[in-house]
């Protein structure tokens, strides 16, 4: 008698497959850390036009606009404006508070500006009363010069940044900002060795500061997204090259932001890095465990799969038999 010939259909495979891409998919997302990356948008101090230059005696010179942007809860703020006396000429009622300024339509508290001729300064602020404050870009106030002598008179605010110039946030602590006046700005790299580490490790941070300087003072900072306030992690100091380094090991996990500035001199402006994002991540069970009860899991229904189909092709009076004569 001729011995009937089974034509098996195909195996399930994509479901198999599918099953395994599943598995790897979950076992990927529990193990990879993701980078997290945000622009950082630092708050900048300017005055502008940066300098002035009386070439007539008899033509008005243009009304110089102290402006403030990307800043985030302003309460106060001050500014030691320096200039030439010899050139240009200034009294209290020639700086105002503009109808647009930044805090207009909230209460706040005026003060009248403190000139001196002698030390060529303009000294300048308001404070909110209150709990309010301000978010985004704006003017802080308006000076109009007049000129006394032909010349070139550059605009130039105090140094070093945070002492008579500065911005109070509404928890009265002082913001970091950039400062674009006739001085150049000097600028700071920033980089860590490593996106995300496990808690209880350290990692670097390196940078560079231009003008290259030995023994600037470089501020490191960082906060996180639990406790988002800007906390001083160390000064240090560069070597001759403008170089430094640091390693650092986080108090606890979670994702850190971290950012160096440099207070600038007489010469140059003060710098700020960009921001670099590290994630803390607490230690995660073994991964082999994982693998060897996810292997199990897919083996198990691998079978499973195929003594269902392989009961099917015996029992099901519908199966596709080929006999032979």
């Amino acid at each position: 008698m001729p011995i009937p010939k089974i034509r098996f259909k195909s195996p399930p495979f994509p479901l198999i497959i599918l099953l395994f891409l599943s598995f790897f998919s979950i076992t990927t997302a529990q193990f990879t850390t993701e980078k997290n990356q945000r622009e950082s948008t630092t708050p900048v101090l300017k005055v502008s036009p940066t300098q002035l230059a009386v070439k007539n005696l008899s033509l008005p010179l243009p009304l110089v606009n102290v402006t403030i942007e990307n800043v985030e809860k302003l309460f106060a703020w001050e500014i030691k404006l320096y200039f030439n006396s010899k050139i240009l000429n200034i009294t209290e009622k020639d700086v105002w508070y503009p109808e647009n300024h930044v805090f207009a339509n909230k209460k706040f508290f005026k003060v009248s500006p403190k000139i001196s001729h002698k030390e060529s300064f303009i000294h300048f602020g308001a404070s909110l009363l209150g709990e309010d404050s301000f978010t985004g870009s704006g003017i802080l106030c308006q000076i109009n010069f007049s000129s006394i002598f032909t010349g070139v008179s550059s605009l130039n605010f105090s140094t070093p940044i945070g002492v008579d110039t500065f911005l109070l946030d509404s928890n009265l602590n002082i913001i970091t900002m950039q400062v674009i006046d006739a001085k150049p700005s000097g600028t700071i790299t920033l980089q860590t060795d490593r996106i995300a580490i496990q808690t209880g490790l350290t990692f670097s941070i390196t940078g560079t500061l231009t003008p290259k300087k030995k023994d600037a003072q470089i501020n490191i900072y960082y906060k996180t997204h639990e406790v988002p306030i800007w906390i001083k992690m160390v000064s240090v100091k560069t070597n001759i090259e403008g170089h430094f380094f640091y390693t650092w090991k986080p108090p606890a996990a979670g994702t850190y932001e971290i950012f160096a500035e440099w207070k600038g001199n007489e010469k140059t402006n003060p710098a700020i890095s960009p921001t670099q994002t590290v994630s803390v991540q607490k230690p995660s069970a073994s991964l082999l465990p994982r693998l060897a009860l996810g292997t199990f899991i897919l083996i198990l229904a691998m079978l499973i799969i195929l003594l269902v189909w392989r009961e099917k092709q015996i029992t099901s009076p519908k199966e596709e038999n080929t006999i032979k004569d």
